[in-house]
């Protein structure tokens, strides 16, 4: 079994003040994906991730 056809995209935008935002979304996993995830304890491998990075800094910050 494998997870390498289980993909997950990046979205990048950057608002007005020039802040740059990431958005991780996933594809919908096969059942012998979610499979893996229930025995490695992942609650949900689907959870969408939005975060800023500030370049200059090199911090990553999530957003909710």
């Amino acid at each position: 079994m494998s997870l390498q056809s289980h993909r997950r995209s990046t979205l990048q935008w950057q608002d007005e003040s020039g802040s740059t935002f990431f958005k991780k979304i996933s594809t919908l996993p096969e059942l012998v994906h979610m499979d893996i995830y229930s025995h490695l304890a992942i609650k949900n491998p689907l959870k969408d991730m939005v975060f800023s990075a500030k370049c200059s800094t090199g911090k990553i910050s999530f957003v909710d």
